[in-house]
């Protein structure tokens, strides 16, 4: 424990930032203080801070490319310890970056969502046989929203063997859907299907 100079307050030593040139290697104020006087500095220096920057531009940016050069094995070993870390947080974030990309690009593009939609359409029609169970199919993309819900996790219907595919086309009937994870069925795109020859 450590009694900070500015707040006065008693805090654990992890509250308190490394000083090696201290005895017990700490600074003397806190973390908070610390952030404290740092802001203040920047609001009361906002204009000079600005000024110095534009009249610094070119030997700021040659500073900063030496620095980086010469630090660039020990920042790539940073990054990966992070990125391992971190690993969950970046699938969540990048997931909810490609989210916000999709919806941009539809919000831009909706003349070809509705192309590649008719296509899609056009396909599960002209796959869909006569003797085909329309309530199971219907019950199929219903329990795929109602996992979604329940769950929080895309599902999609999938078709087991694709609709379209180089190789094969299946049917858009109730044996060939299948109720899986949205990630599963994105990865295995239309190239995947059971005891398909390798």
């Amino acid at each position: 424990m450590k009694t900070c100079t500015r707040c006065k307050a008693t805090k654990p030593l992890s509250e308190f930032y490394a000083r090696k040139s201290a005895k017990d290697g700490r600074e003397s104020h806190c973390r908070e203080c610390a952030g404290e006087k740092v802001r203040l500095y920047h609001a009361t220096h906002k204009e000079a801070t600005k000024a110095y920057k534009i009249a610094n531009k070119e030997r700021s940016s040659i500073v900063d490319k030496a620095y980086r050069e010469s630090h660039k094995a020990e920042t790539k070993a940073r990054t990966s310890k992070w990125s391992k870390l971190n690993l969950e947080r970046r699938i969540a974030a990048n997931r909810e970056s490609r989210k916000i990309s999709r919806r941009e690009w539809s919000r831009a593009n909706p003349h070809l969502v509705c192309q590649q939609a008719a296509k899609r359409r056009a396909v599960s029609r002209q796959a869909t046989p006569k003797w085909a169970n329309r309530f199971f199919i219907q019950e199929a993309y219903h329990l795929a929203a109602l996992r979604t819900k329940l769950t929080g996790i895309d599902w999609h219907v999938d078709h087991i063997v694709p609709l379209n595919s180089p190789l094969v086309c299946g049917l858009h009937c109730e044996a060939n859907l299948a109720v899986i994870p949205a990630k599963e069925n994105l990865s295995k795109s239309n190239r995947q299907w059971p005891n398909m020859p390798i």
